[in-house]
C-alpha cells in the first residue's frame, strides 16, 4: 500500500547576547542559508520513495512531500 509522508527540516538557530557594558541585546543567530538548503537536499536523498514537492513556506521551514510504499500493494 502506498501512503503519503513528508519530512520537515527547520532551520538551526540559536540566541547569543550581544550587549556590552551591562547592557543586554539578545539576537537570533540563524544558521547560513546555503548550509540549511544543503541539509535540506541530504534529507531528500535520504528518503525511501519518491519525491512529489519540496516546498519552502517561511525561510526557516522546508517540507519534503513524498509518496512512500510499505511492500503491500
Amino acid at each position: 500500500m502506498q501512503k503519503l509522508k513528508q519530512t520537515i527540516v527547520k532551520r538551526k538557530s540559536h540566541t547569543t547576547d550581544e550587549g556590552t557594558m551591562g547592557f543586554h541585546d539578545y539576537v537570533e543567530k540563524k544558521e547560513d542559508f546555503s548550509e540549511f538548503v544543503g541539509r535540506v537536499t541530504d534529507a531528500c536523498e535520504a528518503v525511501d520513495g519518491k519525491i512529489l514537492s519540496v516546498s519552502y513556506p517561511s525561510e526557516d521551514v522546508a517540507v519534503i512531500l513524498y509518496k512512500w510504499s510499505d511492500g503491500l500493494h
